[in-house]
């Protein structure tokens, strides 16, 4: 049975060609990851809700909220300017922390004013996938199916987001306090599908900058880790700084 999926897998996707390991490994657990990243954005989608109704925050609240998550997607750009000096990997990780297991905290919330803080941190680290998302297909995928497999997975997301808005929706009408024990679900299920990316490993022959400095441990915090690997050895023997000593990721 394991087989025929996999026959089946690789007929669907690559049309017969035959893929490179990584690639076809990249991308099932893209796949995969997408429907945790799905879940996450169901509840991404009604943070404003969730403040109006659960929380009664005032009509000024949720706009400032709206406008935080608008203002978090122009931080795609600060994200990719960091990613590409390097630590894709750990960068991912701790942003999976900061940016999404931080709704583990919503089980104390008790004001909008709480939540609109968590949401903060949230909004701050929203835009991180999408540098990395690109890093990744663009290292690990062939140009020519990189479009189809992105569609590919916004469909997966998309419709595990729609699916799964609708019983929370469901059950935050019944009992809108509830959200404190739907959020940290969903804040894990975010962090899970950024472990996922995080975990991809790279083409044998990668032989970036970025790549090198991505070998390091994910746990390691990426300012710490990329002052460590600024320098390497000289062909004399001698440590010295590398072209990229400057840069912090």
């Amino acid at each position: 049975m394991k087989r025929r999926l996999s026959i089946a897998f690789h007929r669907y996707f690559f049309a017969g060609h035959a893929p490179l390991p990584l690639e076809a490994l990249t991308l099932r657990r893209y796949l995969i990851g997408m429907v945790f990243q799905g879940i996450w954005y169901s509840g991404y989608l009604l943070f404003p809700f969730v403040l109006a109704k659960s929380l009664g925050a005032s009509g000024g609240l949720v706009t400032v909220a709206v406008t935080m998550d608008t203002a978090g997607m122009l931080l795609a750009l600060y994200w990719g300017h960091l990613m590409a000096r390097g630590g894709r990997r750990r960068w991912l990780f701790w942003g999976g922390v900061g940016g999404r297991l931080v709704l583990l905290s919503s089980v104390f919330v008790v004001s909008a004013g709480q939540f609109v803080g968590l949401l903060s941190l949230v909004y701050f680290f929203s835009a991180l996938v999408y540098p990395a998302q690109n890093g990744i297909f663009q290292a690990n995928f062939h140009p020519s199916r990189q479009g189809r497999f992105f569609g590919h997975g916004a469909l997966v997301q998309h419709v595990t987001a729609a699916s799964v808005s609708l019983v929370i929706g469901r059950i935050l009408d019944q009992d809108p306090g509830f959200f404190r024990q739907v959020y940290p679900l969903i804040g894990t299920c975010g962090f899970v599908y950024l472990l996922i990316l995080s975990r991809l490993p790279r083409p044998a022959d990668d032989r970036s900058p970025e790549a090198a400095v991505d070998r390091i441990s994910i746990f390691s915090l990426p300012i710490v880790s990329s002052r460590r690997s600024a320098r390497r050895p000289t062909p004399s023997g001698r440590t010295g700084a590398s072209s990229g000593s400057r840069s912090t990721s």
